[in-house]
């Protein structure tokens, strides 16, 4: 029999990681989970019952609708991934208009936000790839025994900005912030070695190793006149011109509307 607590835990294991388990773990779960459910509505008015009503979790930023994944083809990469064997892909990659077909050796599943990618290294050559389970057209777990590079661990893949689209190595970033801005880094901060020194009373200028990846630089451009890149200076030229970019753009954009209300 369950307890509340474990109803509830139950209860966010199906809500939140459920996309993510393979379908034999799901049939094993789903008992567990009916129990749950039943228990959680049942009359007695139970404390813990109530937390799913009052647990969110949120991803940053603008949140996107989940894209929809085909389940036969997800069934067969949690499949391959548990038998630790080969995967057949056709997939169809972002702006082709046709499909493609893959050998690959499956290594591990990332989520980011409401997108399941999948970390694979091509049979023949062994080049590591990312493939994004909604673009996946079919799949079929195969009987030889999948290979992974070696050395390869999927945290460390990560930590060196497999997911971040890395344009370098890493930087030292040195960057005035407003106060608004640096309230934010004062409590999460950009690295371990992140120091930072107040200016003024309205800027403060920090200081950290990261890596430098395209979403560095997405998140310093979003952040618009609250941040200023001091250095490194090919990432602070880039940024400058970016702006410069948009402002043009929209300047563009006034020009031409003056224009036709002139006419």
């Amino acid at each position: 029999a369950l307890d509340p607590a474990e109803a509830v835990a139950l209860k966010l294991v199906e809500t939140y990681l459920k996309p993510l388990l393979p379908g034999a773990m799901l049939d094993a779960l789903a008992p567990h989970f009916e129990s749950a459910e039943r228990l959680l509505k049942s009359e007695g008015g139970l404390g813990p019952a109530r937390w799913t009503r009052r647990i969110r979790v949120l991803p940053k930023g603008i949140q996107l609708l989940p894209p929809k994944v085909d389940g036969a083809a997800q069934r067969a990469v949690y499949d391959a991934l548990l038998r630790e064997t080969q995967l057949e892909l056709v997939y169809r990659p972002r702006g082709s208009k046709s499909d493609k077909h893959y050998r690959i050796n499956p290594l591990g599943l990332v989520v980011r936000d409401s997108v399941i990618y999948l970390v694979a290294s091509l049979a023949e050559s062994g080049e590591l790839r990312q493939f994004v389970l909604h673009r996946t057209v079919s799949a079929r777990a195969l009987d030889e025994a999948a290979t992974a590079p070696r050395g390869f661990d999927l945290d460390k893949y990560i930590e060196e900005g497999g997911f971040g689209w890395p344009t370098g190595k890493k930087i030292h970033l040195v960057a005035k912030f407003s106060r608004g801005a640096a309230k934010t880094l004062m409590e999460t901060p950009l690295s371990s070695d992140q120091t930072m020194r107040e200016l003024d009373n309205e800027q403060f200028q920090i200081t950290a190793t990261v890596l430098e990846t395209m979403e560095l630089r997405w998140w310093l451009m979003s952040l618009g006149p609250e941040v200023e890149v001091i250095s490194p200076k090919p990432l602070r030229k880039f940024i400058a011109e970016t702006a410069s970019a948009v402002l043009s753009q929209y300047k563009m954009s006034v020009a031409r509307k003056n224009r036709g209300n002139s006419l």
